[in-house]
């Protein structure tokens, strides 16, 4: 029942706010970060995902940031969505999936084919998002892993660090980590059922999420980094991927099982405080 529930509410709504969407739009600035904002934060509070946000998420209004984030599940997409005024850069296929590519049109998502032909407008129409301020989303990994750990980066649309003739770019590492279910630690047996990759159908697998009544999952906003045009997108990338493995590692021996066995950390809050005193980042725990 938990699960049919979640799914007609989510239906209901989605398909109340998409002509909503349609019309903002067509409005200039932000004002489309609105609608999308509210429906991610109502989308975790209905598959009740429990955010704790750690690090400097917010940046002074107007300046052009690229989040680079590792990538476990379309979960992401609603955790990073209801905490950043954010497009996606996304691959080209999912403009034709039903619903979902609708959905990632109206987030005035980015589609990017991999075909290297294609590299040249797609970084174009990066630099022009970039020129008026706005954060685009990538993916670094280029597709979702199994959660186990962190997949090389494909450097290539770092290129866009390249073409920024003088204007500087934020580029900031951010880590999500999907920690526990129902307030046990995730462990190897836990993941399949959060994190979706290789071929598995999605359909079965959101079936299976929606099944699953809490998930608590942490996002680290790392220490963001000024580039400039001049400099070398492979080192950016590079630099990215070992802040962010480092981060993830820590997080996965935090709560991961001990042999197997899940064990139930004493509170979640008694967790996460020791955390500012090892890293030194600042804390802020987002309302689910």
């Amino acid at each position: 029942m938990l699960a049919l529930g979640r799914l007609l509410a989510f239906v209901l709504v989605t398909l109340v706010l998409i002509p909503v969407q349609l019309v903002m739009c067509r409005l200039p600035g932000r004002a489309p970060f609105w609608i999308t904002k509210f429906y991610h934060r109502f989308c975790c509070r209905l598959f009740g995902i429990r955010r704790i946000v750690r690090g400097r998420r917010k940046l002074p209004k107007g300046m052009p940031r690229l989040i680079v984030v590792n990538h476990l599940s379309y979960l992401d997409i609603t955790v990073l969505g209801s905490l950043l005024p954010a497009s996606f850069i996304a691959k080209s296929e999912i403009a034709s999936w039903p619903l979902f590519g609708l959905l990632a049109k109206l987030q005035k998502s980015l589609f990017v084919k991999r075909s290297s032909g294609q590299t040249a407008q797609q970084l174009q129409d990066m630099r022009a998002r970039f020129h008026n301020g706005d954060t685009l989303i990538l993916f670094a990994e280029g597709t979702s892993g199994d959660g186990t750990r962190l997949l090389p980066f494909k450097s290539s649309l770092f290129g866009i660090i390249n073409m920024l003739d003088d204007q500087p770019l934020v580029v900031q590492p951010v880590v999500i980590s999907y920690v526990a279910c129902n307030g046990i630690p995730v462990g190897r047996n836990e993941l399949p059922n959060l994190a979706w990759y290789g071929d598995m159908d999605i359909l079965s697998h959101g079936w299976k999420m929606l099944k699953i009544g809490r998930i608590q999952v942490l996002i680290d906003f790392l220490d963001p980094m000024t580039v400039q045009a001049s400099d070398n997108r492979k080192r950016i990338s590079e630099r990215c991927f070992e802040v962010m493995r480092q981060t993830y590692e820590q997080n996965v021996r935090r709560w991961s099982a001990v042999d197997g066995i899940p064990r139930r950390p004493r509170s979640l809050r008694q967790r996460l405080s020791r955390q500012p005193a090892e890293d030194g980042s600042h804390q802020d725990q987002a309302a689910a």
